[in-house]
């Protein structure tokens, strides 16, 4: 019906470059691809929808049989190496990282009312930290000599609002003979705008070697599940990405929110709102550009609700 509409549909210029890159990646290292069956022309792609769940990302049974039967052809042609080379993820050889998401055996201490490992679907495991309870604790340290960033793997879920909760996360040291110190805080939205169930890192500060606590709050009520996180992972700041569900809002950053915004959209005090009543235009209407750079509608979201919610 679109083809007739006078729609033209084509393979994205986007994914010609990621092919593109993968395959240098590959040759690189005498890697081999293995691909899904894909048709040279995209309107004869429907017979191939089979090959992914219905959220259109992960792929069904049918996907990982196709997937399955690939590698095991590549397997038997190339064979394995008997002596596979290992190494570091970054180009410094100091990364480091930690993950329980397969196993459930989080070699980090941690704490906290109601924090406890959870199995919560088949070889799939995380810390939960639920809302309404004091502030949950994961212990680490960067054992390096020098400065890294800090990711933490959570689990996000759509489509909204979602059935995570919004999270305050705060880094503090735990340096020898000095006072433990705050040195970052920032609030996470684990919400997806389309139907999908992933983990995302989330680069949360850059530290200096040392030991240092991450302290988790849910701060939004009334959600089906708790907080999950599934690993920390620390490496070089020359390779930092990008991890747009990361907010920072401080509590001077309010005086926009309240000076700016509609009174009539001001939530009475004590209000247990959720994060999705501030998809509503009118009471994220702040400033636009703050500090030079760029304010996203989500972030708003995110500012209103933590000025309303957290800091009020």
């Amino acid at each position: 019906q679109s083809v007739q509409q006078g729609i033209e549909w084509t393979w994205s210029e986007g994914m010609k470059e990621r092919d593109h890159n993968l395959f240098e990646i590959a040759s690189s290292v005498n890697g081999r691809i293995v691909n899904l069956s894909r048709p040279d022309n995209v309107l004869d792609f429907p017979p191939y929808r089979y090959f992914f769940a219905d959220d259109g990302h992960h792929l069904s049974n049918e996907g990982h049989k196709d997937i399955a039967r690939r590698v095991s052809r590549l397997v038997k042609t190339v064979g394995i190496h008997p002596n596979p080379r290992l190494g570091s993820w970054d180009e410094t050889g100091r990364d480091v990282c930690v993950s329980w998401y397969t196993t459930g055996e989080c070699p980090l201490p941690y704490s906290g009312e109601g924090v406890r490992m959870d199995n919560w679907f088949a070889r799939k495991f995380a810390l939960t930290f639920p809302f309404g309870h004091m502030d949950g604790v994961i212990s680490f340290t960067n054992p390096t000599s020098t400065l890294m960033d800090l990711y933490m793997d959570y689990m996000s879920n759509g489509p909204l609002p979602g059935y995570y909760p919004l999270t305050e996360i705060i880094v503090e040291s735990q340096w020898d003979g000095v006072a433990p110190a705050q040195i970052k805080r920032v609030y996470i939205d684990p919400s997806e705008p389309y139907s999908v169930h992933v983990v995302k890192p989330a680069f949360i500060a850059t530290l200096p070697p040392g030991p240092y606590i991450l302290r988790i709050r849910p701060v939004e009520p009334n959600k089906e599940h708790p907080f999950r996180i599934v690993g920390i992972n620390l490496s070089d700041p020359s390779n930092r990405f990008n991890t747009p569900e990361v907010h920072i809002v401080e509590p001077n950053d309010c005086v926009d929110v309240l000076d700016l915004r509609d009174p009539s959209a001001a939530p009475p005090l004590g209000s247990k709102l959720s994060l999705f009543h501030y998809m509503d235009p009118k009471t994220t209407e702040v400033k636009k550009k703050k500090k030079g750079h760029e304010r996203t509608t989500n972030h708003e979201k995110i500012e209103s609700y933590v000025c309303d919610n957290v800091y009020n």
